[in-house]
């Protein structure tokens, strides 16, 4: 179908009156590029806005928590049973922990930005940098109920999120046989065609030994380390962290295992988890933006991402 600038041209209208809707065509396109560029942008101011008031909420119920519960409560040890929750640097488990914190389950008393339990931090860095990658079940036992021994919220759930939990996983299940895991994952190509997170950056000390583990576990010379783009190094953490998560979850009953993608939360994400930890749905769903949900398959560094990581995204359900 012609459009009606066509029609214009071809009805013999003055060639200075042509250039004149040319260029306003032009501005037209222009201002509609623009306003595009400022929805996208609301978008994200919005999803801001969003988890950061979630963020705030967490903390008033917290604080409130804790001056109504002053007293210590009892301390099950092995028997407790907490969410653990799991995906790598990158892969969206801010989200996930949004959810969870919506739902009642208490991250500790010192949550970030990104919904990190921060308190964790010391314990799961100093194992991963000594390169042990279990801390003993006494020192994971004492920091837990230095955390969640004194309160807990209605629920009584508890639990963690922390990127590099992922690569203690094993220690902790070992210490709560109990716990639920709750595994989050991002499309490949979303999770390495991003910034670096620190367990890819090769000039962060965590970044060196997760690069150095993820590089040997291709098969790949860790002399190409330095040389390598940004995004190969972000492909290789992503399918060392997946398969580290894969082998410590294999043993485990399907009851105590949710596998959540990213991508799901576009949809009933936010209701199988509350399902799964036998908590009501949260009241307000946790909001992601379809940029962030997108997988940038046109992008020129695709085919080298899925080049490293394609049969292992494949085995995640990713087509």
């Amino acid at each position: 179908m012609r459009s009606r600038w066509d029609w214009i041209a071809r009805a013999g209208v003055p060639t200075e009156v042509t250039r004149r809707l040319d260029r306003a065509r032009g501005r037209v396109a222009r201002r509609l590029a623009r306003l595009a560029g400022v929805e996208d942008a609301l978008a994200a101011q919005r999803e801001t806005i969003a988890w950061q008031r979630a963020r705030l909420d967490y903390l008033e119920t917290l604080v409130a928590g804790l001056a109504r519960r002053a007293p210590a409560r009892p301390w099950r040890g092995a028997e407790e049973r907490p969410v653990l929750l799991l995906g790598t640097g990158g892969g969206g488990t801010r989200v996930l922990a949004e959810a969870a914190a919506r739902l009642g389950v208490v991250l500790g008393t010192r949550v970030n930005e990104s919904f990190d339990s921060v308190e964790w931090a010391p314990l799961v860095y100093e194992s991963v940098l000594a390169g042990n990658d279990a801390p003993s079940a006494d020192a994971i036992h004492q920091v837990a109920e230095s955390i969640y021994g004194v309160w807990l919220s209605d629920t009584g759930r508890w639990g963690l999120k922390l990127p590099e939990l992922i690569l203690v996983l094993p220690a902790f299940l070992r210490t709560f046989p109990a716990a639920q895991v709750v595994w989050l994952t991002r499309h490949p190509l979303a999770a390495a065609l991003r910034r670096a997170h620190v367990t890819t950056q090769p000039d962060h000390p965590l970044g060196r030994v997760v690069l150095a583990a993820a590089y040997a576990s291709a098969g790949r010379d860790t002399a190409r380390l330095a040389g390598d783009a940004q995004h190969v190094r972000n492909a290789l953490a992503w399918r060392y962290q997946v398969d580290l998560a894969r082998a410590a979850l294999a043993a485990l009953p399907a009851e105590r295992v949710l596998h959540l993608r990213l991508e799901d939360f576009a949809g009933d994400a936010p209701a199988r988890l509350a399902s799964f930890l036998s908590l009501p749905p949260a009241p307000v769903s946790v909001g992601v933006d379809a940029q962030r949900l997108a997988v940038p398959r046109g992008d020129p560094r695709a085919g080298e991402v899925l080049a490293l990581c394609g049969p292992l995204a494949t085995a995640l359900g990713y087509d």
